[in-house]
């Protein structure tokens, strides 16, 4: 289960790697994204080549400058 993808540039994805990363994701259920530095508008964008996002049920987990998104933390709210 799983697969990891590497090398992506989500500045300039192509319609063909747009299909190549959703049947990944039929396949393998799960993709992990290694190497990938991006900011909340590229997390934004890799999430739309999968459909649009659903907001988070919990309101307050969703982050104030972009509520499509929550911020995973531990050890007393430290980002993971």
């Amino acid at each position: 289960m799983g697969a990891v993808v590497t090398g992506l540039d989500l500045t300039d994805v192509s319609r063909a790697e747009e299909c190549d990363l959703y049947r990944a994701f039929l396949q393998y259920g799960v993709l992990v994204f290694k190497g990938l530095n991006t900011d909340m508008a590229g997390h934004l964008a890799l999430s739309n080549l999968f459909g649009e996002p659903d907001l988070h049920p919990i309101e307050a987990l969703r982050l104030k400058d972009e509520p499509k998104l929550i911020m995973l933390a531990a050890n007393g709210g430290n980002p993971v």
